[in-house]
């Protein structure tokens, strides 16, 4: 068992890596964005989304097929 919450655990992520991200490079700024606004880590955390995910990259990427039936 976790010591700490999924939401605390992303809410101190958070206010560590936001105040650094201006002197990142745009596409990480971009991505990190894309990532908090989607709420994905915590979208991860739901086994039929991250399902979802995994199926959706094996289908882009042939080398990744063993990933469709991984989780």
């Amino acid at each position: 068992m976790p010591e700490i919450s999924l939401p605390d655990f992303l809410r101190d992520a958070r206010n560590v890596i936001a105040p650094k991200l201006a002197n990142t490079p745009e596409p990480f700024q971009n991505l990190n964005r894309y990532l908090w606004q989607q709420r994905w880590m915590e979208r991860c955390a739901e086994a039929a989304y991250l399902q979802n995910v995994l199926r959706g990259m094996a289908s882009h990427r042939p080398l990744m097929t063993a990933l469709a039936e991984s989780y």
